[in-house]
């Protein structure tokens, strides 16, 4: 994958959504050096993924609201998060149209902010009933482990990246969502790896200008 590219893609599909068109504030600073990169490996005791080095190095972090859509994956997730409930939650509740805020760089994943919101998380989880913990293919008692690191934020929820394995161990580098559905607690997987949670980025936003357009047509 191009990240250099995907970054030009993604600048200007931002563009096309945010008005105005020249000002686009997603890309606030230059990618993350080799040498910072390799900081943040001994700081957090981890081996980052090199599809993430690859991305980092171009990207800083992306700092504006955008969609994201799982796409197919979808509706199965949302049809086990409903039986876990007990059909307690409905689709209304749980749907394909997560708004991601903010994904920091990995310079700032071990950053003092992070952890304090990571800790929030955890907390929660702590007070909902066991009853109420649903995890979607990867176990809640993941969010405790300091390898299970906190990289970004939504509109009510939090993003994840799964380091907690040796880097050749199928699901290392996972990007996951924990959400807080109140009274339940929900995480599940919405990319394999950091470059395909990038490239579902891309095309969210495609989607976005798309809908956006027939919603026009329609008016």
């Amino acid at each position: 994958m191009n990240f250099s590219v995907l970054k030009s893609d993604l600048d200007n599909l931002f563009k096309r959504l945010n008005e105005p068109t020249d000002i686009v504030p997603e890309w606030t600073d230059p990618g993350v050096s080799t040498e910072a990169l390799e900081e943040v490996e001994a700081s957090l005791g981890v081996a980052l993924p090199e599809v993430l080095k690859l991305a980092s190095i171009q990207f800083s972090g992306i700092y504006h609201e955008a969609p994201y859509f799982i796409r197919d994956a979808f509706k199965a997730i949302q049809t086990q998060v409903i039986k876990s409930s007990k059909n307690e939650l409905t689709e209304d509740d749980f749907r394909d149209d997560l708004e991601i805020q903010t994904v920091y760089s990995p310079a700032e994943w071990g950053s003092e902010d992070l952890v304090k919101m990571k800790e929030l998380n955890v907390e929660y989880l702590r007070d909902v009933g066991k009853n109420k913990h649903i995890g979607v293919d990867c176990n809640l008692g993941w969010l405790v482990s300091p390898k299970f690191i906190m990289i970004g934020t939504t509109y009510s929820e939090s993003l994840y990246i799964d380091l907690r394995e040796l880097p050749n161990n199928a699901g290392y580098g996972a990007v996951y969502n924990f959400v807080s559905l109140n009274p339940f607690g929900i995480m599940y997987k919405v990319a394999d790896d950091y470059g395909q949670f990038l490239l579902n980025i891309k095309h969210s936003l495609e989607k976005k200008i798309q809908l956006d357009a027939e919603d026009g047509d329609d008016n």
